[in-house]
C-alpha cells in the first residue's frame, strides 16, 4: 500500500514539475484584431484635444498587443470610425503602419503650444486670490506643456529637461505665494519635486492657521449676524472656500472692515496694511474700494464705531 502511494506522488509530481529552460521559452500571445475591444478601448473623437490625446494614448496600447497582420484592420477602424470630420480632413486616407499614423496625429490634431510663451507664463504665474492647491495646479501644468513643447516628443530631450524645468517651476510656485512668510519657509527647504513643494506649503499653512482669530468671531443670532460690539450684518451665510472666506452681503463686509479697524491688536493699522491683512483671510471684489470709503466715515483712522445708520445709509 505504501509503494502505490509512493508511485502515485512521483508520477503527480512528474505531471505538475516542468523544465526552467521550457517555462522561460513562454511569451504572451499577441491577438487578432476585436472589434468589441476596440470600440471600448479607443474613444470617438469629440473636438476635445484630451479626448484626442486619450484616443493616441489607446492606440499606442492597443497596437503592442496585435499581431501584425491584424495591424492594418486597426489602421482602417481608426481611420473610418474614430475620427471627427476635421481630423479626416487633416490626415491622409491610408497609412501603412500605426506609427506613421500615431505621428501624424500628433502633428496635425494636437495643438502646438509655443514654449516661449509657456515659459513667459510660467515667470509671471503668482498666487493673487487662488488657494495653493489651485496655484500648483497651474504651476504643475505650465511645468508639463513647456518640457512636452521644449522635447518636441523626444525622449532623450524629455529627461534632460525634465529636471531643469522642475527646478524653475518649484522657484516660480515660491516667489508666486501670496503668503511671503510662507514662499520663503518653502524656498529654504530646497524641494526636489514639484509636487512635494505644493504638498508642504499646504502642510504649513494649515499648521498655521490661527482657530481664535477674532476676525473669525462671526456669532449666528436668527437670520443676522454679529460682529464686535453688537455691530450686526444681515444677509446670506458667509461661503468658506479652502480656508479663504468669501464675502457676498455688504453688510458682513462692513463688520469685516470695522473688526480689522477697531481690534485692539490692529493697532488701527494704515488703510494699505488692514487691506492687505484682510485679504490674507477674506475675498470679495473691490476690496480696496470698500475699505478706503467706510474710513471716509470713520474719525481719522481711530478706533471709533461705525454706527447702524451710517452702514444702512453705505452702498459700495
Amino acid at each position: 500500500m505504501t509503494e502505490d502511494i509512493q508511485d502515485i506522488y512521483k508520477n503527480i509530481n512528474k505531471l505538475v514539475t516542468f523544465d526552467v529552460d521550457e517555462s522561460s521559452s513562454f511569451e504572451v500571445e499577441k491577438m487578432e484584431f476585436d472589434l468589441k475591444t476596440a470600440v471600448s478601448l479607443l474613444p470617438t473623437m469629440t473636438g476635445d484635444e484630451n479626448v484626442t490625446k486619450q484616443l493616441i494614448s489607446s492606440i499606442e496600447m492597443y497596437d503592442t498587443m496585435l499581431k501584425d497582420t491584424a495591424k492594418t484592420t486597426l489602421i482602417n477602424f481608426i481611420l473610418k470610425t474614430r475620427l471627427s470630420e476635421n481630423a479626416k480632413v487633416r490626415l491622409s486616407t491610408s497609412y501603412s503602419t500605426v506609427t506613421s499614423l500615431i505621428s501624424d496625429m500628433r502633428k496635425h490634431l494636437l495643438s502646438q503650444k509655443s514654449d516661449t510663451a509657456l515659459q513667459a507664463q510660467l515667470l509671471r504665474a503668482r498666487q493673487d486670490n487662488k488657494s495653493i492647491e489651485e496655484f500648483g495646479n497651474q504651476i504643475e501644468t505650465l511645468f508639463s506643456e513647456l518640457t512636452i513643447s521644449q522635447s518636441n516628443g523626444e525622449s532623450t530631450k524629455f529627461e534632460i529637461l525634465k529636471p531643469i524645468n522642475e527646478k524653475l517651476a518649484i522657484k516660480r510656485f515660491s516667489d508666486g505665494l501670496r503668503n511671503s512668510r510662507l514662499s520663503t519657509i518653502v524656498a529654504a527647504r530646497n524641494y526636489n519635486s514639484l509636487k512635494d513643494a505644493i504638498r508642504g506649503a499646504i502642510d504649513e499653512e494649515l499648521s498655521n492657521q490661527d482657530p481664535n482669530l477674532s476676525v473669525l468671531n462671526f456669532h449666528r443670532h436668527g437670520g443676522s449676524y454679529r460682529g464686535h460690539n453688537n455691530f450686526r450684518g444681515r444677509g446670506p451665510r458667509l461661503c468658506v472656500i479652502r480656508g479663504v472666506v468669501k464675502v457676498d452681503n455688504d453688510d458682513d463686509k462692513r463688520v469685516i472692515i470695522n473688526d480689522f479697524h477697531i481690534l485692539p491688536t490692529s493697532g488701527h493699522a494704515g488703510v494699505r496694511r488692514m487691506i492687505n491683512n484682510i485679504k490674507r483671510y477674506y475675498f470679495w471684489p473691490k476690496i480696496e474700494e470698500d475699505v478706503k470709503t467706510i474710513f471716509k466715515h470713520t474719525d481719522n483712522l481711530t478706533g471709533a464705531n461705525l454706527s447702524t445708520k451710517s452702514n444702512e445709509n453705505e452702498t459700495f
